[in-house]
């Protein structure tokens, strides 16, 4: 299960949500992500950051927001849901399969597409 948030609503309950924020983090995008109700914990923030995600922590859950604007990353969405629950859904399966290549592996890299492609080889039938 997917959850999203506005980024307003962040601001409204906590507005110092921006001195969490490593110093060369920005959100560029107006949602945030939290998969699965994942709690927030310092190795889930490191597997967001690690995913090229900046990591909010929103009641105790762990939510993730993109760092860049212009173009489509939900590549960065899907790969950041798959490291913190071990599963993506499958819609987002779909979408990696059908994705060309060459953009996928410009948004993530080589190494994390092959990854994806290995788990939804084994457990979707596309």
């Amino acid at each position: 299960m997917i959850t999203t948030l506005p980024l307003r609503w962040i601001e409204k309950i906590n507005p110092y949500y921006f001195e969490s924020l490593e110093e060369d983090e920005e959100i560029m995008w107006n949602t945030l992500w939290n998969f699965n109700d994942c709690e927030w914990s310092e190795e889930n923030a490191k597997k967001v950051r690690d995913c090229g995600m900046i990591p909010v922590e929103v009641d105790g859950l762990i939510f993730c927001a993109l760092s860049g604007c212009g173009m489509d990353l939900t590549a960065t969405v899907i790969y950041t849901q798959y490291k913190l629950t071990g599963t993506i859904e499958f819609d987002y399966a779909k979408y990696i399969k059908n994705e060309p290549q060459d953009y996928v592996e410009y948004v993530i890299g080589k190494k994390k597409r092959t990854e994806l492609l290995s788990y939804i080889n084994n457990y979707f039938y596309l």
